[in-house]
């Protein structure tokens, strides 16, 4: 069946099938946009043609040999992808209120968050 992979998952993804996974120029964190490249892509196609979206990652990835290259944002290339019923999702689409309020409550994310965004960062 489908295989969806985020952040994390979307790196082992991505370098299962053959891209390389390295450090990004910058760490990308917070809420900002994504933009959506197909627009008829049966999971991403509904944000189409943009979503703000949540982002907390560190490492980036090439485009896997065979794959399409789904969204990206202002500072990561290839934010999502899919290769045949496999995708990969470098943002965090499941993100709500909530389940950032917990990642902010655990101690080494919150203090990623103030080093990435600065001491109003929870905001």
């Amino acid at each position: 069946g489908p295989v969806l992979g985020v952040c994390l998952g979307s790196q082992l993804l991505a370098a299962a099938l053959g891209a390389e996974v390295v450090p990004g120029p910058c760490k990308e964190l917070g809420l900002a946009p994504v933009e959506i490249l197909d627009p008829t892509d049966p999971l991403l196609g509904s944000l189409a043609p943009s979503a703000t979206v949540l982002h907390w990652h560190g490492d980036i990835f090439g485009l896997p040999p065979g794959a399409t290259r789904l969204a990206r944002s202002a500072l990561t290339e290839i934010q999502a992808f899919r290769a045949g019923t496999a995708w990969g999702l470098l943002f965090h689409a499941e993100a709500d209120e909530d389940l950032l309020e917990r990642w902010l409550t655990e101690p080494a994310m919150a203090d990623e968050a103030r080093e990435v965004l600065g001491p109003d960062a929870a905001a």
